[in-house]
């Protein structure tokens, strides 16, 4: 099945970059430094979204997460009531993911907690995400299957060593700190090297995953964190049409470092 969605995916990938081509040519580099400032537009998002490879290999990785997840838990005797948290929502697409997976392997009480650092981002989760919100009214109140809760605007920041597990997180994520099953995250950056990647990753681990027990003779993974690993390609470039572009701002760039990248 894993050959079946890698072949498939790899098939997306050539079709979206044609499709892309043919719709907007050959964009310009970003101009921006820092994955978090400015904050991505609504247009931003849709054109992360068009990346149905991505997002393919994403489903299918949470899919087969929660599936494994929930066999060990129902074996335990417990009901298969799932976790997960979404580090950069984004548009949703990840938390939609987390949602029809815990559908389809949870059950009913299953939550999904998003978190994102733009206040946009927020926006747009709850709204596509209403119909999964619980509600706080009279008991009897019919409730989703599996919830969805939208935290504020928040920055998860790569721990200190003082720093205790959750005490920095919103009021709504409480509740899923060290309990979560799944926890997922998009690798995205402008350079990809100013975002602290293992540091977040290992941070969001920490943070929210069910924490693992040494003395545990069954080995049964209690918690998944997607993607569990990745490989970062570091080597000099020389590239004459970014080097005009970027001379072209005609302002200072954020980060003295990127320059010398041009030089």
């Amino acid at each position: 099945m894993a050959a079946v969605v890698q072949r498939d995916a790899e098939r997306r990938c050539i079709e979206d970059a044609r499709t892309e081509q043919r719709a907007y040519g050959v964009l310009p580099p970003c101009r921006s430094i820092d994955p978090l400032w400015p904050p991505l537009s609504l247009a931003e998002y849709e054109m992360m979204e068009r990346d149905t490879a991505k997002y393919l290999l994403y489903h299918a990785a949470i899919d087969a997460a929660a599936a494994s997840i929930a066999s060990q838990v129902s074996a335990a005797g417990a009901p298969a009531v799932l976790r997960m948290v979404v580090v950069g929502a984004g548009g949703g697409r990840l938390v939609e993911s987390c949602v029809a997976a815990c559908h389809a392997h949870g059950a009913p009480g299953s939550s999904v907690l998003a978190l994102d650092a733009n206040p946009l981002a927020v926006t747009m989760n709850r709204a596509r995400f209403e119909k999964n919100r619980l509600s706080s009214a009279s008991v009897g109140t019919q409730q989703p299957d599996v919830s969805v809760v939208v935290a504020d605007a928040f920055t998860l920041m790569p721990s200190t060593g003082g720093q205790q597990q959750g005490e920095t997180v919103p009021v709504e994520a409480a509740p899923f700190v060290g309990r979560c099953h799944i926890a997922v995250a998009e690798l995205l950056g402008s350079f990809g090297c100013n975002e602290f990647l293992p540091e977040l990753m290992s941070t969001m681990a920490s943070t929210f995953l069910i924490p693992s027990d040494p003395g545990d003779s069954n080995k049964a993974r209690k918690s998944v964190l997607i993607p569990r690993d990745w490989t970062t390609w570091v080597t000099p470039i020389h590239c004459p049409s970014v080097r005009r572009y970027l001379s072209l701002l005609r302002k200072p760039l954020v980060r003295p470092v990127a320059v010398a990248w041009f030089k």
